[in-house]
């Protein structure tokens, strides 16, 4: 059983699922494509909470972008 498994059945997830399970299972043989998996699974669930709180993500939004906004670090408890 692999780290993320637990998240393989619930089809709502099944993204962050593929991108979290690429990037640990090249973590030693392709440690360059695991740390980009690793990148777009932590894009994918930014994202995520931008939506799950009916905000809307920037169509050309960086992720430095996304994480230091107002509205994630309110989301995520830290002021300014």
């Amino acid at each position: 059983m692999l780290n993320f498994d637990y998240l393989k059945n619930i089809p709502e997830l099944s993204e962050l699922h593929r991108l979290c399970d690429l990037c640990e299972q090249r973590q030693s043989t392709e440690p360059d494509s695991s740390a980009i998996n690793a990148r777009k699974a932590l894009e994918w669930l930014v994202k995520a909470i931008f939506m799950m709180k009916n905000e809307d993500v920037p169509e050309r939004a960086t992720l430095f972008t996304l994480t230091t906004s107002p509205i994630f670090l309110s989301l995520i408890h830290i002021s300014e």
